[in-house]
């Protein structure tokens, strides 16, 4: 399945259309990926692992906390199909800020003898792999559980941060 491959032009939504914390005003450059579409393509990449696995019950491993939004999707969308899975857990991190730290901090319970014999389809936030929901310009992404500094995982849509959004200090608000 080919990924959605998004412009690098901004949409052409108001922000004032979307909905986010107040707080947030100003820390987007522009809209990315509206919720709609990400749901969407959820549902589309749920039919297509349907297909490929009708009467397996692959292991979905979601990797922790980026790609935990559209792992829910996926896997609702993969209920309303009726097809079987199972769900596992996993968390990984190698930013800091904006940049990569080149080291990869693994997290999580996850037995890896579990998955001996099992199909495994990995969740994760950007990946190169067989099933690909966007591809997008390279530009730092927030929301939809994508993160900058721990923010940002509660907006609904994808956004570009912004040097304001980046500047921010978190520590405000606990006012």
């Amino acid at each position: 399945m080919e990924p959605i491959i998004i412009p690098d032009t901004p949409t052409e939504i108001a922000a004032a259309d979307r909905i986010y914390p107040p707080e947030y005003n100003g820390h987007f450059s522009h809209l990315l990926i509206k919720r709609e579409d990400i749901i969407d393509r959820a549902t589309n990449l749920a039919r297509a692992i349907h297909e490929d696995y009708k009467g397996k019950r692959p292991v979905l491993l979601c990797v922790l906390k980026g790609a935990s939004s559209f792992y829910l999707h996926l896997l609702e969308a993969l209920q309303d199909l009726r097809q079987g899975f199972y769900t596992e857990f996993i968390r990984l991190s190698s930013y800091e800020g904006s940049e990569t730290t080149g080291k990869v901090k693994v997290g999580g319970g996850l037995n890896y003898s579990d998955l001996t014999g099992k199909d495994l389809i990995v969740v994760k936030s950007k990946a190169d792999a067989k099933y690909i929901g966007f591809s997008i310009p390279p530009q730092f992404v927030i929301g939809f559980g994508l993160d900058y500094n721990e923010l940002y995982r509660d907006l609904k849509d994808i956004w570009v941060i912004s040097q304001q959004g980046i500047d921010f200090d978190p520590k405000q608000l606990h006012k």
